[in-house]
């Protein structure tokens, strides 16, 4: 159905706005056609789809240049179609914000939490460390007291000191082995925050360029559809017009 295929909506709202521009032949075949009802059932359709919006105001300023079609637009609810359709993307843009700055929230927050259960994982394996040299200088001191095996004790004492400086050796290494790690790995993390949240701003950034182009384009539908016309003014005006307008202009 082509109807639900926004691509072909999009293209065939441009094409009729280039086809009716300063075209008065155009025009009147594009009405007969009954081509202003297939503009603003595009509209109503992909309400949510910028592209069709913007071609779609396009093509109905190109018509709305001419007094009769004018009339003919605002008498197919046209007017009400195009404040519709800025009121909507006024809206989106502004929830988009809003999800944008609570993903962020989010993530720093994640960020710091992680951060902070590295630091205590490390203080509990320095923790660890101290215990584990305090019961091998309590074992050094149990040896010292056995004064008949005083050769014996020196031995043990030897060996016990060359234990526990491996040990230390160790204990040392693999500790600054897993900082290391540790260290890497937040650096990964916060890398992979920063790409995501630049791949937001660049979304957000677009869609805000669609939503303005979306508010331009209806300013202009309705800046033609009121031209002249006192009736159509004051159905703009009582469809909202105005307020979405000076919205657009604001926000």
């Amino acid at each position: 159905n082509h109807a639900q295929a926004s691509d072909m909506q999009s293209e065939g709202c441009a094409a009729l706005a280039t086809l009716s521009f300063r075209n008065p032949a155009n025009k009147q075949r594009i009405s007969e056609a009954g081509g202003i009802d297939v503009i603003l059932n595009a509209m109503k359709t992909h309400s949510t789809i910028a592209d069709v919006q913007i071609d779609a105001c396009k093509a109905l300023a190109s018509l709305a240049f001419d007094t009769q079609l004018q009339q003919s637009i605002a008498e197919k609810g046209g007017a009400a179609v195009i404040v519709a359709s800025m009121t909507a993307h006024l809206k989106e843009e502004k929830e988009d914000e809003n999800k944008i700055e609570k993903k962020k929230e989010t993530k720093i927050n994640k960020h710091d939490n992680e951060s902070d259960n590295c630091e205590e994982k490390e203080e509990e394996e320095e923790n660890d460390d101290e215990n584990e040299d305090n019961d091998e200088d309590e074992d050094e001191e149990d040896e010292k007291v056995d004064k008949d095996k005083e050769d014996e004790r020196k031995l043990k004492s030897n060996q016990s000191t060359h234990s526990t400086h491996s040990t230390h050796s160790t204990h040392s290494t693999a500790s600054e082995t897993k900082m290391e790690t540790k260290s890497t790995s937040n650096s990964t993390t916060e890398t992979t925050s920063k790409v995501k949240v630049k791949q937001i701003s660049s979304r957000k950034r677009a869609k805000n360029k669609a939503s303005i182009r979306v508010q331009a384009e209806g300013c202009k539908a309705l800046s033609e559809l009121a031209y002249r016309l006192e009736a159509n003014k004051q159905l703009i005006t009582d469809v909202g017009g105005v307020d979405v307008i000076l919205r657009a202009m604001t926000d």
